[in-house]
């Protein structure tokens, strides 16, 4: 198309105002200038929206050529025009009218110049297509289909679609009745320079069964700008998600004939836009242990037709089966259910059900006869019992049957001892009403009377109950029962009567409590009581209650209101506290009575009531020794006179007459002492009066010990003695008379030149262990040999040396533990001998650890192990009574506890000598005074 070229003014500065030029054409513009003068050229695109149609602008480059260097700068030399061709480009690309501007500016200065530039587009309007993709579209959550709007060709301006839907088989909507989601004229934009535009529309997964597997809806586009204005349309297809439904049964289980029906349910596991339909039919049942099989028609409603239907949509449908009653007591009755020929559906895992029908006709009831029986006096007798059904069954019934104990209390009968327990099974076969069992009942002599009774009365056919319980055994029929059938065991013994045994026991050493049996000839099922029990000394050596008179305080009788003999047995006991002692004394006897009265409670259940007393006697057997006096060894010098005691060990109640003799004898190889050594006392009496206190000394009588002019060593006298009637014992003793010479191979200082004999000097004993001091005297500053040996033998051996003073003095200083023989030697002459004996030594320590009771503590010097010791408590008028009576231990020490009153009490100790190991004793402890809490 050739440019179109405006006409020259001739008369000013011009430029081609407005130039229309086609795409693939030159757009011409002439500039005038009137002078020489130089223009530069700028071009702008120049949109015009308000242009119909709208005129966009024009890109340099892109829809016009670019301006060469040249054109940019217009220089002329004089007045003048310049013709300015610019390409415009054929891009094939449909855009409309598009525009720019081309700028002359003189470079002097004045008014710019503008030409329009209209670019006139050459290609056609582009049509569209639509598409859906993916197509078709199966159901699944978030599914979705893109709809694709595309162009025939390219365009330089948005284009527009509005898209809408419109149901085919799918319908618009949510689910579950939707199968995607509507678009109503919604915009579609395919950008400028771009083919195609997209738009997504949702498929709806609802959840159902659709009608049909494929559903289809069509997508409608209308172009309202930058396209050709036409209509176009894709259909697309929704594939339906859902298998088909499968069908499930439940419900049935237990029901009741006559009831409001057994309830039944036909499940879908989805729901469909068809109503499916489904039959239910009864089919063969195996029942459950101890059940039957229902009959359709009999048992429960069967119609003919059985059709269930589930509407569209519904998920569920429930039908109810009523279940028939009848007047026959029977077992319950099963039957199942199966779902067959489904429609719009399929079965599933689950469509047979059972139900069962429980009867509702009464279980009869059951009796137990007899109610009584009788006892028998021994043995087991046998008791035949029978088990009634009030009224026939048309099946089996089962019915276990046990024994049981009524509560404890009289007139009931207990398990083992009056009936034998038992246990077992009956069965009633359909139609049966009886069955028999049998129970053995034990005999017995046991007096079972009723509540009351009068005294000294009895009353025929009296006795003791029991139960027999019935239960149905499970799986069988059941039964009505009510209270458990009591029977009654019919006593047939008389009444018991009183009866009395003798008991004989030993008394012992310390208060104790003996049982005296009073018995019954029979027994009773209930305690019988009786009247205080009464006891009397009787008999040549009557028991004593206490009294003043020593060894009186034999027994006492233990406080109680009455004596009771328990149910059933035939003795009871009455309590007597015996006060065991260690007391010599003859066996004693107490009487026991006991009579009933009238009014003593349950006398009613003796056999009458006896008239007189009917005693029975304790006889309390001696079990101690009588009383042993011990002459204690002494010792004297010659010319003196010792005094011979004598140590009590025992306590009787009567007194012990003793006599004591003494006669010269040899002990241990002693010397033998003779009658121109001692004066005789003769035969001395010693009275042991009743109660002398264990431990007590006696003086026996006093020996004079005669002095002569004879060196003699140490001569020994035994006193002995016996009792009269042999009651008690006497131990001897012995008198040692100390020695006054040296032994005879031993002579010094006797013959002119020799050396002088040695003096010594010693005491005769020492109070416990310590040191002896002994002394002489010999030759001035001459050595001083001590010899030495134990008491009870041994020959002289040496211990130590001294040396004399100036005077001839010397000393030596011993400690010894038991009676010592010594004797001095200087310049091979020795002493005599001297014998030291120890005096045993004690001492007491008591205190009180609680109320009523003493601890003591006895130490010993010398050692005491084994020896005899004895704690006395001061009991006055002169009297001390023992307490404890033990030996020392190993250590020679005695620590006990025992029982004494409160308050502040007298206590002394003895510890017992050893003659032969020259060991004086007893030896006596100080008196202490403890205060006892």
């Amino acid at each position: 198309m050739p440019a179109l070229v405006g006409s020259p003014a001739y008369a000013a500065n011009t430029l081609t105002a407005t130039v229309t030029a086609a795409e693939g054409s030159n757009a011409v513009l002439t500039l005038h200038s009137d002078a020489a003068a130089t223009f530069t050229l700028t071009v702008a695109p120049t949109p015009n929206s308000g242009a119909t149609p709208p005129v966009g602008g024009a890109v340099e480059g892109s829809d016009y050529t670019t301006l060469t260097s040249a054109q940019k700068s217009q220089v002329f030399t004089a007045a003048g025009d310049k013709t300015i061709t610019i390409p415009i480009t054929a891009d094939g690309l449909y855009e409309g009218p598009e525009a720019f501007t081309v700028t002359a500016t003189p470079s002097g200065g004045g008014t710019a110049l503008n030409s329009v530039v209209t670019i006139t587009d050459g290609d056609s309007v582009p049509s569209y297509t639509l598409s859906a993709a993916p197509n078709p579209v199966t159901e699944s959550a978030n599914a979705k289909t893109t709809i694709t709007a595309k162009l025939s060709g390219p365009s330089s301006v948005d284009t527009t679609i509005n898209l809408s839907t419109a149901n085919g088989t799918a319908v618009a909507g949510t689910a579950p009745a939707g199968d995607y989601t509507a678009l109503s004229a919604v915009a579609l934009t395919i950008p400028a320079g771009t083919l195609t535009g997209t738009k997504d529309v949702q498929i709806t997964n609802d959840g159902v069964k659709d009608q049909q597997e494929i559903e289809t809806f069509t997508v409608n586009g209308s172009a309202t700008s930058g396209v050709a204005p036409t209509a176009q349309s894709t259909s697309v297809k929704i594939v339906d998600a859902q298998s088909t439904p499968k069908l499930t049964l439940s419900g049935g289980g237990n029901g009741t004939e006559g009831g409001s029906g057994t309830t039944f349910r036909v499940t879908t596991d989805i729901a469909s836009e068809l109503p499916i339909t489904v039959q239910w039919n009864a089919v063969a049942t195996t029942p459950a242990a101890g059940h039957a099989v229902a009959t359709p028609g009999d048992d429960f409603d069967y119609p003919s037709t059985r059709t269930v239907t589930i509407p569209a949509g519904d998920l569920y449908k429930e039908f109810t089966i009523p279940l028939l009653a009848d007047t026959l007591n029977e077992d319950p009755e099963d039957y199942t259910i199966q779902l067959v020929n489904p429609t719009n559906a399929v079965l599933g895992a689950t469509t047979k059900v059972a139900g069962s029908i429980t009867d509702a006709t009464p279980a009869p009831t059951v009796a137990v006869t007899p109610v009584t029986v009788t006892e028998g006096n021994s043995g087991k007798m046998s008791q035949v019992f029978t088990a009634t059904l009030s009224a026939k069954s048309a099946k089996t019934v089962k019915v276990n049957w046990a024994t049981a104990d009524l509560a404890l209390g009289y007139g009931n009968a207990r398990a083992a001892k009056d009936y034998v327990p038992a246990a077992g099974q009956l069965t009633f076969t359909p139609g049966t009403q009886s069955a028999t069992f049998s129970v053995d009942i034990l005999g017995d002599t046991i007096d079972e009377g009723p509540s009351t009774r009068t005294a000294g009365g009895t009353t025929s056919g009296e006795g003791e109950k029991f139960t027999i319980d019935l239960s149905a055994v499970p799986g069988s029929d059941t039964f009505t029962v009510g209270s458990p059938a009591e029977i009654t065991i019919l006593d047939d013994d008389a009444a018991p009567t009183l009866a009395f045994d003798d008991l004989s026991v030993k008394e012992g050493n310390s208060p104790w409590v003996a049982i005296l049996p009073v018995k019954l000839t029979g027994s009773s099922d209930r305690p019988i009581t009786v009247a205080p029990a009464t006891l009397t000394p009787s008999g040549t050596n009557a028991a004593q209650l206490y009294s003043t008179t020593f060894g009186t305080d034999d027994y006492a009788p233990l406080s109680q209101s009455s004596i009771t003999i328990p149910a059933e047995a035939s003795t009871a006991w009455v309590p007597v506290l015996v006060n065991g002692d260690s007391i010599y004394e003859p066996d004693e006897t107490v009487a026991l009575t006991v009579t009933p009265g009238s009014t003593t409670t349950g006398s009613a259940w003796l056999l009458g009531t006896p008239t007189a007393a009917d005693p029975a006697t304790l006889t309390l057997q001696n079990d101690d020794t009588a009383p042993d006096l011990e002459v204690k060894s002494v010792k004297g010098m010659e010319g003196e006179t010792v005094r011979v005691w004598g140590t009590v060990t025992g306590t009787s109640q009567t007194a012990i007459n003793a006599t004591v003799s003494f006669i010269g004898a040899s002990v241990h190889g002693s010397k033998a002492a003779g009658t121109t050594d001692f004066t005789n006392p003769g035969a001395s009496p010693v009275t042991i009066d009743p109660g002398t206190a264990s431990g007590s000394t006696l003086w026996i009588a006093d020996v004079p010990l005669l002095k002569d002019d004879q060196v003699e060593s140490e001569e020994t006298i035994l006193a002995t003695g016996s009792t009269t009637g042999n009651k008690g014992t006497v131990t001897d003793g012995v008198i040692y008379i100390a020695g006054d010479s040296s032994t005879p191979e031993e002579p010094g200082g006797e013959e002119p030149g020799e050396a002088p004999k040695p003096t010594i000097n010693a005491p005769m004993s020492v109070n416990g262990t310590g040191p002896v001091s002994i002394t002489g005297k010999v030759a001035a500053n001459a050595t001083v040999e001590l010899w030495g040996a134990p008491y009870s033998g041994g020959e002289l051996k040496w211990i130590a040396n001294t040396k004399a003073n100036a005077m001839g003095m010397y000393s030596f200083s011993r400690s010894i533990t038991m009676g010592m023989r010594f004797k001095t030697q200087s310049q091979e002459v020795n002493s005599d001998e001297k014998t030291v004996w120890v005096n045993q030594w004690a001492s007491l320590t008591a205190t009180s650890p609680s109320k009523g009771r003493v601890s003591v503590v006895v130490k010993t010097s010398p050692n005491a192990a084994d020896r005899k010791v004895v704690v006395q408590r001061w009991t006055g008028p002169n009297t001390w009574t023992n307490i404890l009576v033990s030996k020392a231990n190993v250590n020679g020490a005695y620590a006990a506890t025992t029982v004494v009153p409160s308050g502040t009490i007298a206590l002394r100790a003895w510890v017992e000598g050893d003659a032969d190991m020259g060991i004086n004793g007893p030896g006596w402890t100080d008196i202490v005074r403890p205060v006892i809490k």
